[in-house]
C-alpha cells in the first residue's frame, strides 16, 4: 500500500503546481493515477476513487487526446478543483489508514517480543 500512497503523494505535488488546475489535474491522473486499479485500494476508499475515475473518464476524447484529458477540458474550474480535492482527500486518508496500519504492527510486534522474552511457565501463573 506505500506505493500507492507515494503515487497518491506524487500527485498532489503535481496538482499544487503554477498551472491552471485543469492542467495539473489532468497531468496529476494521467502521470500517477489512471493506472492503480481500484481494488488496489482499500475497501473504503474505493467509491471515492471510482468517482474520481468516472469523471475522469466521463467525455468522448477527440482523436489526438485521452479520455483524461477530454473529460477536464470538458469540466469548469470548479469541477476540476473538486477532482483535485477528492485527489487530497484520498491521499490523506491513505496516510491515515497506513499509519494506523504500521502502528498496529509495530504494537503486535513489541507484544510478540515481550512474550518471547516470558519464560513459558511464568505465562501460565
Amino acid at each position: 500500500m506505500r506505493q500507492i500512497t507515494d503515487r497518491f503523494l506524487a500527485a498532489v505535488k503535481l496538482c499544487m503546481g503554477a498551472e491552471p488546475v485543469k492542467q495539473r489535474l489532468a497531468q496529476a491522473w494521467i502521470t500517477e493515477l489512471e493506472d492503480i486499479g481500484i481494488s488496489e485500494l482499500p475497501a473504503q476508499l474505493r467509491p471515492d476513487f471510482r468517482r474520481l475515475r468516472e469523471a475522469m473518464s466521463a467525455a468522448d476524447p477527440l482523436p489526438h487526446e485521452s479520455a483524461a484529458k477530454a473529460s477536464v477540458r470538458k469540466m469548469s474550474a470548479r469541477q476540476a478543483t473538486q477532482q483535485t480535492l477528492r485527489i487530497l482527500s484520498l491521499s490523506q486518508e491513505l496516510i491515515r489508514i497506513s499509519l494506523q496500519t504500521e502502528t498496529a504492527s509495530q504494537q503486535s510486534q513489541s507484544e510478540e517480543l515481550f512474550f518471547r522474552e516470558i519464560p513459558a511457565a511464568e505465562r501460565l501463573n
